[in-house]
């Protein structure tokens, strides 16, 4: 099986009150909505065994959504995680039993690192864009069962 989940977000604008200056915070890093992501999920099973992989991209963003600040990278490259898990289903004294092993960041990608517009909170926040992975590779086991 397979399936593919496609977002596009070509405007977000933001205001903090009225009187204030709107921002288009759509496609910049400081803004933290990306105009294109994509999902990708494929799905393969035989006899008790499923393959599951998911491909999460995230389109390319502009640092900043502040026009009088100039940038020397002017923009943070887009960026792909997997995720790949495995299920053994079966019957243990006549209940349907599935154990899966998941495997969430399956390259170990590195968040994209960017440098925010200091602003009024200079310090406050990770260097990295909002809704990327932080962890890295991680690692859940589990089992499921029908009572």
């Amino acid at each position: 099986a397979l399936r593919a989940l496609v977002n596009y977000q070509p405007s977000f604008i933001t205001q903090a009150a009225p009187e204030q200056i709107a921002f288009q915070q759509a496609g910049y890093a400081n803004g933290a909505v990306p105009v294109w992501k994509l999902n990708v999920m494929a799905n393969y099973s035989r006899n008790n065994w499923t393959v599951n992989v998911l491909e999460r991209w995230r389109s390319e963003l502009k640092r900043d959504f502040v026009l009088t600040n100039v940038w020397r990278d002017p923009d943070v490259p887009s960026i792909t995680y997997t995720d790949l898990t495995v299920t053994r289903d079966m019957t243990v004294e006549g209940r349907e039993v599935s154990a899966y092993v998941n495997v969430q960041n399956l390259f170990n990608r590195s968040p994209r690192i960017y440098t925010r517009s200091a602003g009024a909170f200079v310090g406050f926040g990770l260097p990295t864009v909002p809704g990327d992975d932080l962890m890295g590779r991680y690692f859940t086991v589990g089992v499921r069962m029908r009572l």
